[in-house]
């Protein structure tokens, strides 16, 4: 029994093209034919070796990718830990809290104006003196919530008061 075929029973034998066996030749994955014909043995070899391969890099392409994203989500946890610890970054409850306080004692201020302004208008009878009075008492608190210094630190410590008196409301 022979050896070597022709290019068609090369082609049947490793479920291909002619013509994939003629490309498979010229880029020395398999034996050049000799006199026209194909070593079925080496063929057989060098297209399984090619086939390995081909699946070897792509599992190492799959692998590659997966070990990218990995470092890449490293990547960001690292960045936001660092911006946690530089106090550019807060948590969504340290972030609420710290707007409530702002907002409360925006609130307060501007509930007490009346009160205030009571106190300085008494006895005025310009009208013009009596609006001056009042838009300095709103300026004022307009000033206080616009150099208002979000701090986490107070945050914080207004969160465990907070806590602590829901814990001591439930014993």
């Amino acid at each position: 029994m022979s050896t070597n075929h022709s290019v068609e029973t090369v082609a049947k034998l490793l479920n291909i093209t002619a013509r994939r066996v003629q490309q498979l030749a010229c880029d020395g994955i398999i034996p050049k034919p000799e006199d026209g014909k194909y070593h079925l043995l080496s063929c057989f070899t060098g297209y399984i070796k090619y086939l390995q391969s081909r699946n070897y890099n792509k599992e190492n392409s799959d692998e590659r990718e997966l070990r990218s994203k990995l470092l890449r989500a490293q990547l960001i946890k690292a960045q936001m830990d660092i911006k946690k610890e530089t106090k550019e970054l807060w948590f969504r409850s340290e972030a609420e809290a710290a707007w409530s306080n702002m907002i409360l004692a925006f609130r307060s201020r501007m509930l007490s104006v009346p009160y205030r302004a009571a106190c300085r208008v008494t006895g005025l009878k310009d009208q013009h003196e009596v609006q001056e009075i009042i838009r300095e008492l709103i300026s004022e608190g307009l000033d206080e919530l616009s150099s208002y210094d979000l701090k986490i630190e107070s945050v914080k410590e207004n969160i465990m008061e907070i806590s602590i008196d829901n814990e001591e409301q439930k014993q």
